[in-house]
């Protein structure tokens, strides 16, 4: 668990099963690297942030796709990130290891982020 305000500049890295909690707010800068690691089509086959108050989103929004899971077109997986509020957007959603032919797309809802395969 994270206390105060978290801004992340580098590459902050989430693993499966993994939940990182922020009890404040969080900022991904222009220069920061969000990177969820996703070994399958459950939740608890992908990382987590829980922030209880604002998320600033800017930067970079990387989904790993590990151990050789090849998401389908139409997976969603919901609530990668969770949060009070937040402001912004990602300037770039990439993926490593997503099939050719496959893009992402950010669905950024009331209280959370969640990612589409297209």
């Amino acid at each position: 668990m994270a206390t105060g305000a978290v801004v992340n500049h580098g590459l902050l890295v989430v693993s499966p099963n993994r939940i990182l909690t922020i009890s404040s707010t969080f900022t991904n800068s222009a220069t920061g690297t969000i990177q969820i690691d996703i070994s399958g089509p459950n939740t608890t086959d992908r990382g987590r942030i829980n922030i209880s108050g604002t998320a600033t989103l800017d930067g970079t929004f990387r989904a790993n796709f590990i151990n050789g899971y090849e998401p389908a077109a139409g997976v969603t997986f919901t609530n990668l990130l969770t949060f009070a509020s937040s402001t912004g957007t990602f300037s770039l959603i990439d993926a490593t290891n997503l099939p050719g032919g496959r893009s992402l797309i950010g669905r950024y809802n009331a209280g959370n982020f969640s990612l589409e395969v297209a």
